[in-house]
């Protein structure tokens, strides 16, 4: 039985490589998208990726702008273009399946546009 379990596993590997991307928008969503790369093709070859959107989140709606992961959470910065002096700031559990899971939001000041992840995870800084 684990024989067949690493030959099913190492003929899927052989065939294309799988990957996540997040992608926030002004529409107040962040697209989780699965990207299937052909092992033929290479990673900085365009040729025959294949994109499809697996779930939608609006968890840091209104605006949000800066996505940044670390391990297993996504952080979004917010930029709270529609409301004057406030943005918010979330972090969100990624999952397997592509779904994310609210984990926190709060308020910040407007114009959440970058972070940065120092002091081995233990610390965020915000920009605007």
């Amino acid at each position: 039985m684990y024989f067949s379990k690493l030959l099913l596993f190492s003929i899927s590997v052989a065939v294309s490589t799988a990957a996540k991307l997040y992608v926030s928008s002004y529409d107040g969503n962040i697209t989780s998208i699965n990207v299937i790369i052909p092992k033929d093709r290479g990673p900085t070859s365009q040729s025959g990726l294949k994109a499809y959107p697996i779930a939608i989140n609006n968890g840091c709606a209104p605006s949000p702008s800066w996505l940044q992961l670390h391990s297993n959470i996504l952080f979004c910065g917010e930029e709270g273009n529609p409301t004057p002096n406030i943005s918010t700031f979330a972090s969100f559990q990624t999952t397997f399946d592509g779904t994310l899971d609210l984990l926190s939001k709060v308020t910040t000041l407007n114009g959440n546009v970058n972070s940065a992840i120092f002091s081995n995870g233990t610390a965020i800084a915000l920009a605007e």
